[in-house]
């Protein structure tokens, strides 16, 4: 989805929030954890930010075909690994 200002939204219909008429932030951890970004994890509130973390994931994805994170230790991973485009998965993308 896209806003009224052409910014991206990741959206799931079942977990989607009013965030116009309601200004309470929610901080509650709900959805896939391979898409939240680090600070939905450490429990502070939803901002725009974590928008762009997930959409970041998610071309990651796209792109390579394969996720950033072991998910053996994923929460770990999100929160203290950054995110590198090295490796075999990333050659001949251009």
């Amino acid at each position: 989805m896209i806003d009224d200002q052409g910014n991206p939204k990741i959206i799931d219909f079942g977990l989607s929030k009013d965030t116009v008429t309601d200004a309470k932030a929610d901080t509650k951890i709900v959805g896939s954890k391979v898409y939240m970004a680090p600070e939905i994890l450490h429990g502070h509130p939803h901002e725009f930010a974590c928008d762009m973390w997930s959409i970041g994931i998610i071309l990651y994805v796209m792109l390579s075909g394969y996720y950033p994170f072991n998910f053996k230790r994923l929460e770990q991973e999100i929160t203290t690994t950054p995110v590198l485009f090295l490796g075999p998965k990333w050659q001949g993308i251009s």
